[in-house]
């Protein structure tokens, strides 16, 4: 018996993963009064284990005016950031619940983010799902990871930003950086971070300042003429190679695979 070492996570995991959006903040709501309205912000992990990924968190708003939630999750390990950018945002003042969703993800399908603000509204706890629909229209979120957050100066600028000039900038952990336009590499430069913004040197001799306003909107600055930046989600890359076999075993569930199971890695 073959079984994907994903699938078999899923099924072990589906008594806690498979959940209604409600589920996870329906406790403790009552007796706190939550904002009337969205209150943009940056949130980062309150705490972060060494070689776990890292979430940074902005509730922004476009260059239309509408909110919009982008997540950045950073993978120490395979030193690779991917983005949800662009959720709309819905919000619910008697739970303190802020929902952003996304028609598409580096999950390879729709995503959803909910926050829910805790007691003090300088703390929350974001979830992270995937969404399945089926053909009756009902919702199943699978729960990918969640992390307790709390307010920050920063965003992460790691990924890719389209500038409203139609070229794209992509910043990498090792400093590296593309200039991208019609999808084709224009330039490739350097960055790095400092007090005042993100500015990357290209190999043409330009250089592209990022700054984030008090509203957690980004601009880049090129050649004396500043547009608007949106932090693009990371498209799906199905990267899943078999790397090894083996026996499974879970104490949890005392449950065992007796014949071997595919272990499967994606540096994505």
């Amino acid at each position: 018996m073959k079984l994907n070492i994903k699938t078999l996570a899923a099924c072990l995991l589906a008594s806690s993963a498979l959940v209604s959006c409600n589920n996870e903040f329906e406790d403790g709501a009552s007796g706190v009064s939550y904002p009337e309205q969205i209150e943009l912000g940056k949130w980062a992990p309150s705490y972060t284990v060494d070689g776990s990924n890292k979430y940074t968190l902005n509730l922004t708003v476009n260059e239309q005016g509408d909110t919009i939630c982008d997540v950045t999750v950073y993978n120490p390990v395979t030193e690779q950031a991917n983005v949800l950018g662009g959720g709309k945002v819905s919000y619910n003042k008697q739970t303190g619940m802020i929902t952003a969703d996304y028609d598409d993800s580096f999950y390879g399908g729709q995503a959803r983010v909910q926050m829910a603000i805790k007691n003090d509204m300088k703390s929350a706890v974001a979830y992270i799902y995937t969404v399945t629909t089926n053909n009756n229209g009902q919702e199943t979120l699978k729960r990918q990871d969640y992390v307790n957050m709390v307010e920050s100066d920063t965003i992460s600028m790691l990924g890719m930003w389209a500038l409203a000039n139609g070229q794209n900038l992509t910043l990498y952990m090792s400093g590296k950086a593309d200039v991208s336009q019609n999808g084709e590499v224009i330039a490739t430069g350097t960055f790095a971070k400092n007090a005042l913004g993100t500015a990357v040197t290209t190999t043409d001799n330009k250089v592209y300042q990022l700054s984030t306003n008090e509203k957690g909107q980004t601009y880049a600055t090129v050649d004396g003429q500043t547009y608007y930046a949106a932090h693009e989600k990371t498209a799906y890359v199905d990267d899943w190679e078999e790397v090894s076999t083996g026996a499974y075993y879970t104490s949890a569930f005392d449950f065992e695979v007796p014949d071997y199971v595919v272990l499967e890695y994606s540096p994505c």
